[in-house]
C-alpha cells in the first residue's frame, strides 16, 4: 500500500475546508488534481472517504475515522521537520561552554540570564 504525503495532505485539506475548491486553492493545485489525489487514496484503501454531491462534500464514516489519525500524523511530521530546520539553522541545539571556575561563578550566570530574557523559550 503506497499512500503519499501529498495524498494525505489533500485529504486533510478537503476534510478541513469541506470544499474541493477551497482545498485545492490552499494546496495550490487545480480542483481536478485534488479530486484525483482523493480518488487515488480511496482506491488504495479500498474505501470511500468522501461523500460527494453537487453542492457539498462530507466525510464518510471511514473518512471520519481516518481523518484524526492522518491529521495527527501530518502534525507530528511537520513538527519533526520544523525541529530539524531549527537545528540546521542553529536556532536550537546544545551549547557547551568551557570556562574557568571564577568566570563560571561570576560572569556566566549574568550572560545566561540575559540570553534567557532576550530569547525566552530557548
Amino acid at each position: 500500500m503506497n499512500i503519499t504525503l501529498r495524498q494525505l495532505r489533500a485529504f486533510v485539506a478537503l476534510a478541513d475546508s469541506g470544499s474541493f475548491t477551497d482545498a485545492a486553492a490552499s494546496l495550490h493545485v487545480t480542483q481536478s488534481a485534488l479530486s484525483g489525489l482523493i480518488k487515488e487514496v480511496e482506491q488504495t484503501l479500498g474505501v470511500q472517504l468522501v461523500n460527494r454531491s453537487t453542492r457539498k462534500v462530507s466525510l464518510s464514516e471511514a473518512g471520519r475515522e481516518f481523518y484524526p489519525l492522518v491529521a495527527r500524523l501530518l502534525q507530528d511530521l511537520d513538527g519533526a521537520l520544523d525541529t530539524i530546520t531549527d537545528l540546521k539553522a542553529l536556532k536550537r541545539g546544545l551549547v557547551r561552554v568551557a570556562a574557568p571556575q571564577l568566570m563560571s561563578a561570576s560572569v556566566l550566570p549574568e550572560v545566561i540570564a540575559g540570553f534567557r530574557q532576550q530569547y525566552p523559550g530557548h
